[in-house]
């Protein structure tokens, strides 16, 4: 009985063993992680890629005004533009790209237009413009940027349209926000948005990392894919 016993016990050890050999060294062994270089602050944008806090989309398509006589030389500086990136309810009439507005959540604010990009953004056929918005504490620094939203504009039903709002996606927390340096089409229907954001070790005026985001048009406005940090 006592070697029957002694059989059974040597038994379920090799079971056990093989069992685990399987587990470790069945398919390479289990593999460690790779390091992860730098310090904690690279560790951490490895693991999280963007910053995906704002629900999207952020702006649904809607028709603002009558379409311009022509797309392509439309003045983007002087027109009601909506800009619910910067928590104000109303399209917010700019002249010379400038206006003053309230934001919901940061008072009266500044507010700046330009063109960022113009042509067949979403590879369809058609004319888009994006037309980068501004919002600020009116410091007249970098320091005071707020929030920034690219507003995508079309014609379409003899009317000028907004087809929604993409804006930059990364931020580490404590650093100021980040801002979109360049849209270009990404396939049929889809925008590539690159973005400088901000190191803590940065300085206020210049940040260091950049990255990309794929923003899809739908019937809804735009939703964007996971964030790509491209440095």
């Amino acid at each position: 009985m006592i070697r029957r016993a002694r059989r059974s016990r040597q038994h379920r050890g090799r079971l056990v063993f093989v069992l685990c050999a399987l587990l470790l060294g069945g398919c390479g062994g289990v593999q460690p992680l790779p390091p992860i270089a730098g310090g904690p602050e690279d560790a951490w944008l490895q693991l999280n890629s963007g910053d995906s806090r704002e629900r999207e989309p952020l702006s649904a398509p809607k028709a603002i005004g009558p379409a311009p006589t022509d797309f392509r030389t439309t003045d983007w500086t002087n027109l009601r533009l909506p800009a619910e990136f910067c928590h104000v309810e109303q399209p917010v009439e700019f002249h010379n790209g400038e206006a003053m507005v309230t934001s919901r959540q940061w008072g009266i604010v500044h507010m700046s237009a330009r063109l960022e990009a113009q042509g067949d953004l979403l590879s369809d056929g058609n004319d888009y413009a994006a037309v980068s918005l501004g919002c600020d504490n009116n410091g007249g620094t970098a320091a005071g940027l707020l929030a920034n939203g690219d507003v995508v504009l079309t014609v379409k039903q003899q009317a000028l349209w907004s087809l929604g709002t993409v804006t930059p996606k990364k931020r580490l927390p404590d650093t100021g926000p980040s801002w979109t340096t360049k849209i270009e089409p990404s396939g049929k229907g889809a925008l590539r948005v690159t973005e400088s954001w901000f190191r803590r070790s940065d300085g206020t005026c210049c940040p260091s990392g950049v990255a990309e985001t794929v923003w899809t048009s739908t019937d809804s406005g735009f939703v964007s894919a996971p964030t790509r940090v491209v440095k």
